[in-house]
């Protein structure tokens, strides 16, 4: 049984894409904290941070409308990811490296895969979203700051209607409403914690229901109270971290009730208006804020959970000596004994131990420090993927899938409408158990909606233009700047000069062209159809002419001719 529960435990901890590190009660952080990337001077005007459990670092640049990408160790950026995000706030990144964002002014959460340019809308909001999170059942949670609510959608199944789970629109400070909430963060109970910014409070909410459990608010603590928090996150045992941004600080509540200040406690200018936090697998604290150039990392100075050593006095005793001191002098000879006693005490130090001995409970299906986490391996974990019900079978369990999944933890999807299986959001029609066909939307076509529709092939550029096929349009290139207008059908002044007087030059010589041809038609016509020759009488004329020349009569004469004898 034992092995069945560790094995439950680490494989629902690797399924998560963040970091939920362990805390003793007397952990520290060091309040100096170093810039990240080391010595940077570029303003990314960070809101949404998100480290992964490969100690990747994701921020989304309201400066550059992009998600920057460091790996672990690198100082430069990896990699960018979107092509522009306009006013983003939050990022959430899963365990397959898929990249949720909010698009900010365009009220919208997009999708995108690195190293990939299709980028894709998940969810349509009323609001930025200034909360990003995704649960262990792929369920999108949006938290809406000028909204006042959270809405949530599943990944597994997009609709277009999404659905309210905080708040009710109204702003309001009673247990069914909530003022600009921020940051977001859900448990492996699925009870969301929402971080009720403008009245000072985490709100918990627990699973469908609407109606709120304050966890922290003004006047939980006699030392600290919250002040316009911001950013929340969990540790493993359930302890919550909060960026307070109006305090300047980082404080913990934990499960006992304590809030305590752990970072920014006794100089309020160590943090400036503290907007998100996230946890590295070492347990270091990052934090993004606005009024920080890069991202501050506050590294753990102590996480022992060893206790300090405890001395106890078993047994002392006084141990009589005579101590003999001869002095001897030229003068006199003399002996002295002196009587001392000797303090002899016996301690027990009980030095600290690094070896950690879990409680024994009374009941055999709980386990924990208090006794108050169910054993079953149902409850330890979320071990059936893909909405499938877990059933208990003493010490193992066993998977009731839903139609269409198989598997031993129902994570094999043999239905043919699996999502995505239509791209660029195309709908997916299912027609036999087998088969489908995708219903493509605007300007895409395919099998799997995965081609663009080429506007170009129905389009003829004039003037040698080109025609650039777009995302539902084209666009003609004109080649020559003396061209413009939608198919480069407009000409420049002197272009349109060139070709008046080309044409006129053209014109002439057809007519000229023209009337040559005429005359000879009608000449012949005129000759051999009325036997009238307007050329006859110049004809006759050339003829007598020619006759009443005089003749010319030439005669040889012969120079130095010998006669014949």
């Amino acid at each position: 049984m034992y092995f069945i529960i560790i094995l439950s435990i680490i494989s629902g901890i690797t399924a998560l894409s963040y970091n939920l590190p362990k805390f003793c009660p007397n952990a520290t952080w060091y309040e100096n904290s170093t810039i990240f990337p080391s010595g940077s001077t570029n303003d990314y005007n960070a809101f949404g941070l998100f480290i992964n459990t490969n100690n990747t670092i994701y921020i989304n640049s309201q400066s550059d409308g992009k998600v920057i990408m460091w790996l672990r160790g690198a100082v430069t950026p990896t990699n960018t990811i979107f092509s522009y995000l306009v006013n983003a706030f939050s990022i959430f990144i899963t365990e397959t490296g898929i990249i949720y964002a909010d698009q900010g002014n365009d009220d919208q959460v997009m999708k995108a895969i690195i190293n990939s340019s299709n980028e894709t809308v998940v969810m349509n909001t009323t609001a930025p979203c200034t909360g990003l999170f995704i649960d262990t059942n792929n369920v999108l949670y949006c938290s809406m700051y000028s909204s006042n609510r959270v809405i949530a959608n599943s990944l597994n199944n997009i609709s277009s209607t999404v659905n309210t789970v905080a708040g009710n629109g109204s702003q309001g400070s009673n247990s069914m409403t909530l003022s600009g909430p921020h940051g977001i963060f859900v448990d492996g109970n699925f009870r969301l914690y929402v971080a009720d910014c403008n009245n000072n409070r985490i709100q918990r909410f627990d699973s469908g229901s609407l109606n709120a459990t304050t966890i922290v608010k003004n006047g939980s603590s006699t030392t600290v109270s919250l002040d316009q928090p911001t950013g929340i996150v969990l540790d493993a045992d359930g302890n919550l971290f909060i960026a307070d941004r109006g305090g300047n600080r980082i404080v913990r509540f934990e499960y006992n009730g304590t809030l305590l200040c752990i970072i920014g406690c006794t100089v309020n200018t160590i943090l400036k208006y503290p907007e998100t936090m996230s946890f590295d697998s070492n347990g270091n604290i990052y934090v993004t804020g606005r009024e920080n150039k890069g991202i501050q990392k506050f590294a753990l100075a102590t996480n022992s959970c060893n206790t300090p050593s405890i001395t106890t006095i078993l047994q002392s005793s006084t141990v009589p000596t005579n101590i003999q001191t001869t002095i001897t002098n030229q003068s006199y000879h003399s002996t002295e004994i002196m009587q001392s006693s000797l303090f002899v005490t016996t301690i027990q130090v009980t030095a600290p131990t690094l070896l950690f001995i879990a409680p024994t409970c009374s009941n055999q299906t709980y386990i924990g420090i208090h006794c108050n986490i169910s054993a079953t391996p149902c409850d330890l974990s979320n071990l059936c993927q893909n909405n499938a019900t877990c059933q208990n079978i003493n010490t193992t369990y066993r998977c009731n899938c839903l139609l269409g999944f198989n598997g031993t933890e129902c994570q094999f999807d043999q239905r043919p409408c699996q999502p995505n299986r239509c791209w660029n959001n195309g709908t997916c029609n299912k027609l036999t158990n087998e088969t489908f066909n995708c219903t493509c939307a605007s300007n895409w076509a395919g099998i799997y909606c995965e081609r663009m529709i080429n506007y170009c092939e129905n389009v003829s550029c004039e003037n040698e233009g080109v025609c650039r096929p777009l995302l539902g349009d084209y666009r003609c290139e004109c080649l020559d700047e003396n061209y413009s207008g939608r198919h480069c059908e407009i000409s420049s002044e002197s272009i349109l000069v060139h070709k008046i007087v080309s044409k006129l030059f053209a014109v002439i010589a057809i007519l000229a062209i023209a009337i040559v041809i005429a005359c000879v038609i009608i000449m012949d016509i005129l000759k051999y159809c009325f036997n009238i020759d307007p050329v006859r009488n110049y004809k006759l004329k050339s003829v007598q002419k020619k006759k009443r020349q005089r003749p010319e009569i030439i005669r040889h004469i012969y120079k130095n001719a010998r006669s014949i004898v």
